[in-house]
């Protein structure tokens, strides 16, 4: 009985830390990709905008702080494309520079690291 309660903690651990929740964030890596997929061309990282209507990341993070659902909802926007008003204009939002799932979420997180 003590054996199987052990193997059954540890199983749940594996899965707790297996999710995409737990998994840790490489702020590095994230920048890189989102410089890299020329996001900072209309986004800033710092408190003021670079253009009227496009939300800093700052913003973007206090925006959506503690809501249900935020990071997989982004995830999807930044991966299927999203469309964007801009100027009274409605744009195709650019995408991530890779097809890594993976690499989305980890720029997501640090996105929404950012709001501090």
């Amino acid at each position: 009985m003590n054996r199987a309660r052990h193997l059954l903690l540890a199983a749940a651990g594996v899965i707790l830390l297996a999710s995409p929740a737990v998994q840790a964030m490489d702020a590095r890596a994230a920048e890189t990709l989102v410089r890299k997929s020329g996001c900072l061309r209309c986004h800033s990282l710092g408190d003021k905008r670079k253009e009227q209507e496009v939300p800093t990341y700052g913003e973007v993070a206090r925006k959506h702080k503690g809501e249900s659902g935020i990071e997989d909802k982004l995830v999807a926007r930044a991966i299927q494309g999203d469309k964007v008003k801009i100027a009274g204009k409605e744009e195709e939002h650019g995408r991530f520079k890779t097809d890594d799932k993976d690499q989305v979420r980890n720029a997501i997180r640090w996105i929404l690291s950012l709001g501090g």
